[in-house]
């Protein structure tokens, strides 16, 4: 049986999942499993203008297998957003393990 924490936990996770999803599906992202794990939740798409402690002029675009959210923490990343994503999807494994 689980216990109170193990729920609230479980239901954390799922929200934060649902949300990734929706923001995904916002942005009119197709991005396809884990090429590494083969996680089938939404990957995280995410953009920043900060490596480390360097501030960058250019964004950088990052794709990632969340291990938060119950992925391998594979990250790509790219200064050109649709190149990250086109990285992301051909490396896509149908036989990737699940």
């Amino acid at each position: 049986m689980k216990s109170k924490l193990e729920i609230i936990r479980a239901r954390e996770l799922k929200v934060k999942r649902d949300r990734n999803e929706i923001r995904n599906e916002e942005r009119g992202l197709k991005l396809k499993p884990c090429p590494f794990c083969g996680y089938k939740g939404s990957p995280l798409f995410y953009m920043t203008q900060s490596k480390g402690d360097h501030y960058c002029d250019d964004p950088i675009y990052y794709v990632s297998c969340s291990s938060e959210l119950g992925g391998c923490g594979v990250k790509f990343s790219d200064r050109n957003r649709d190149i990250v994503i086109k990285k992301w999807n051909t490396r896509w494994n149908k036989k990737a393990r699940n």
